[in-house]
């Protein structure tokens, strides 16, 4: 079952050895998903709606655009997750020093267009080995933590057909299988749909999706081992699903000590303690309490490795394999 995209890459590369059935793409639609440089090139070769994106392969890339492109923009390693490493840059005598930290810390980037949005969607996706969707469920992202560019902590389930559209579309085009998680903006310039990345894999959130009568783990192990599912868009609508624990917190102390009016650090903090509003929460729950136990020390681990990271677990463009240097 895919949780972790590293191991997904793995196992799909080892494919012919293993004795088991694998709930996902083959390697070569992974790898085109998992580097963000390679998908924003598929997303437009097939016409799907994306970031005005630039890619850099060498300084002279940099000294070439810096003056043409149209700041604020974002920088985006091809390989991370979590908003790590994501930059902004405001004025063209920054960016080559910015794009050069970004490339120190976290390796190889592209360069984006920081499209003003209003409404970012999660859009959970499983389709079959013809690659049609077969069942779906788009969750608002209410609030992130990091605020701009993190993934969500405060989610609803709603009905968004623009946005569905656009991400079975990208799906399709892939020749995807099994689960997606495709991230979703709506630009405030003209209000369309741009795709942002996928994550091949179950995504934090999913508890809402399940609390909506969409259980995509169980469905998955149905489609694989009954060949296919019905098809169906049906789910319940306004299902209010929080990482609270963790992030929705993190992001109340985050507006608390930032810089904003009392107003608005009045609004978050009663936003925050709408407990009757909450119908799941991700991980948390006091009637199953041993994932969230196990998650705790994961958690810790993974912030430690995030803020050590070299760039020692990447992808071997040229071989296209895993290595650990």
């Amino acid at each position: 079952m895919p949780l972790d995209e590293k191991l997904i890459a793995i196992l799909a590369q080892k494919k012919t050895d293993l004795k088991c059935q694998l709930p996902f793409s083959d390697f070569s639609v992974l790898s085109k998903v998992m580097n963000k440089a390679s998908l924003m090139e598929h997303a437009i070769e097939n016409k799907v709606s994306c970031p005005k994106t630039y890619f850099v392969e060498s300084v002279d890339d940099i000294n070439r655009i810096k003056n043409e492109i149209e700041y604020p923009v974002t920088i985006k390693p091809t390989r991370m997750s979590g908003g790590n490493g994501i930059t902004f840059v405001y004025e063209s005598d920054k960016l080559r020093d910015a794009y050069d930290s970004v490339l120190r810390r976290y390796g190889p980037s592209i360069i984006q267009e920081k499209i003003p949005f209003f409404e970012k969607y999660t859009v959970g996706c499983i389709l079959n080995r013809d690659s049609k969707v077969r069942r779906v469920c788009v969750l608002k992202e209410a609030r992130n933590y990091p605020i701009e560019t993190g993934p969500a902590c405060c989610i609803e389930t709603v009905h968004q057909p623009d946005v569905l559209k656009i991400s079975i579309k990208l799906l399709e085009s892939l020749d995807y299988y099994g689960i997606a998680d495709v991230d979703v903006i709506i630009d405030e310039r003209d209000g369309k749909p741009k795709i942002v990345e996928i994550n091949p894999r179950f995504w934090a959130s999913m508890q809402a999706a399940l609390t909506a009568g969409v259980d995509f783990p169980y469905l998955l192990y149905r489609m694989v081992n009954e060949g296919d599912l019905d098809f169906s868009l049906d789910y319940k609508v306004g299902i209010r699903c929080r990482n609270i624990i963790f992030n929705d917190m993190r992001h109340l102390i985050s507006v608390l000590r930032g810089d904003h009016n009392r107003a608005y650090k009045l609004e978050v903090l009663l936003e925050f303690i709408k407990f009757h509003q909450d119908d799941a929460y991700y991980i948390f729950c006091l009637e199953d309490i041993k994932p969230f136990l196990a998650f705790v020390p994961q958690k810790i681990y993974r912030s430690i490795i995030t803020k050590a990271i070299v760039n020692n677990d990447i992808l071997n463009e040229e071989s296209g394999e895993y290595y650990l240097s």
